[in-house]
């Protein structure tokens, strides 16, 4: 489990919704992107074959990033803040190096 967070200060803070400021689903994905490298460097996110945002995440506040593996093309995501489930999904990817080599 990777713990993250965006700063309040982030550019998109005080543009993306104003008056109750949430971080973008874009920002997210850019930091479960960084996560995957994180646990896999050879890994890339190549699309999302499921992904549900149930809760908005707050800027400035931690979140958790839990990755699981189930094949060599296919991860699980779940993003929480305190109790509250934020996104969960299963991730496309490619397998790296050997992707490359295999044209696969």
């Amino acid at each position: 489990m990777i713990v993250d967070s965006v700063s309040a200060d982030h550019p998109v803070a005080r543009d993306h919704f104003p008056h109750d400021s949430v971080v973008p689903g874009v920002v997210l994905l850019e930091r479960i992107e960084r996560a995957v490298h994180a646990v896999d460097p050879e890994a890339t996110i190549t699309g999302l074959a499921s992904l549900r945002f149930s809760a908005p995440a707050r800027f400035g506040e931690d979140f958790q990033i839990a990755l699981d593996r189930k094949s060599a093309d296919r991860m699980q995501v779940k993003l929480r803040q305190n109790d509250a489930v934020l996104l969960s999904g299963t991730l496309q990817l490619s397998a790296g190096a050997d992707d490359e080599a295999t044209g696969r």
